[in-house]
């Protein structure tokens, strides 16, 4: 945003909205027209393939040329690659993943490898869709709750926001713990967003958004 004042996007009648992902300046949207089956979503014309409802879609995420949707319900993370105009069919990325209840997946980001965040604080890092070794040090108290993880390839940091403790924790990719914010704001948090220096998050919680100084 240019200015402290909001801007509004028109979705082109998509009513059911489930996430929105940035490409390029343009919008993209997770969600259905209908009530029925999900699509992703540009300027209210479908450039996805068809999702079936029933599978419940609820992320979407664009990494390089592909779109990354999860699928709550089956545990499946599907890979849809852009193919010029719209996304292609996709395929489930995740492979070996030993110890993660698929179901549990809250939050997920892609800087190259996923990460992804769950109900019971736990964070897995994964590359070509399989397991890698990471565990959180130097951290006084877990993460036991639900978290949201968020990161980018050009952010140094993983950060984590955990609404329960009321807290954003910043650890490196090595998972070695850096710093941590707490405010009761956070405990209605829902979403939550790191600009490109790292120096701010921005931090949803019902109709407010808060901007966090993390340095």
């Amino acid at each position: 945003l240019k200015t402290k004042q909001p801007s509004v996007l028109d979705f082109g009648g998509v009513n059911n909205v489930q996430d929105v992902a940035l490409k390029d300046q343009k919008t993209y949207v997770l969600g259905a027209k209908d009530g029925s089956d999900f699509s992703i979503f540009a300027g209210g014309k479908s450039v996805g393939p068809t999702i079936s409802s029933s599978d419940n879609p609820i992320m979407f995420r664009i990494f390089g040329n592909s779109g990354y949707v999860y699928l709550k319900d089956k545990g499946e993370l599907l890979k849809l690659p852009w193919q010029g105009s719209s996304f292609g069919d996709g395929k489930n990325w995740l492979r070996i993943v030993a110890g993660l209840d698929k179901s549990s997946v809250t939050s997920f980001a892609i800087d190259g490898k996923v990460w992804l965040g769950t109900s019971n604080g736990s964070i897995f890092s994964l590359a070509q869709g399989s397991k890698q070794a990471f565990s959180v040090t130097g951290m006084m108290q877990p993460f036991t709750s639900s978290i949201m993880v968020y990161t980018t390839p050009d952010l140094e940091n993983l950060y984590v926001l955990e609404p329960v403790t009321q807290r954003i924790v910043v650890l490196n990719k090595s998972g070695v713990y850096q710093s941590q914010v707490f405010a009761p704001e956070f405990g209605a948090a829902t979403d939550m967003f790191v600009d490109a220096t790292g120096k701010m998050a921005y931090v949803a919680a019902g109709s407010v958004v808060y901007a966090v100084q993390l340095e």
